[in-house]
């Protein structure tokens, strides 16, 4: 999953997901990857940009991926629940504000209570 192709800056996020407790071992030694990743794609806070996130949902799916979009103006607890309730393999956040550095721990938090992380 993480080796070919010019990735850029894949190896440095994958150090940052390991630090962050997340296990990426099935992924490495491909043992989900005959399944389809379901992705949660959330937008997070007051921010009403979502072309991105629109642009990588759909770039996700003509990739095989099952993406779920949640849509703007989510909350922390919106997210964790959908995530939760969708049975997700990993939950992608689109910020353009500067709001992810309260956001995003907030979120974090709710998934943990949710038995998740």
């Amino acid at each position: 999953m993480f080796g070919g192709g010019d990735l850029g800056r894949v190896p440095r996020q994958v150090r940052r997901l390991r630090r962050s407790g997340l296990d990426l071992t099935p992924w490495e030694k491909g043992i989900v990857s005959d399944s389809k990743l379901r992705i949660l794609i959330a937008k997070p806070g007051l921010d009403g940009h979502d072309r991105g996130a629109k642009i990588i949902a759909r770039a996700l799916r003509d990739a095989g991926f099952e993406v779920i979009y949640t849509g703007l103006h989510q909350t922390p607890e919106m997210i964790a629940e959908a995530a939760v309730q969708e049975d997700v393999d990993a939950i992608g956040l689109s910020v353009l504000s500067g709001a992810h550095m309260t956001l995003f721990p907030q979120i974090l938090a709710r998934l943990k209570e949710n038995g998740c992380g």
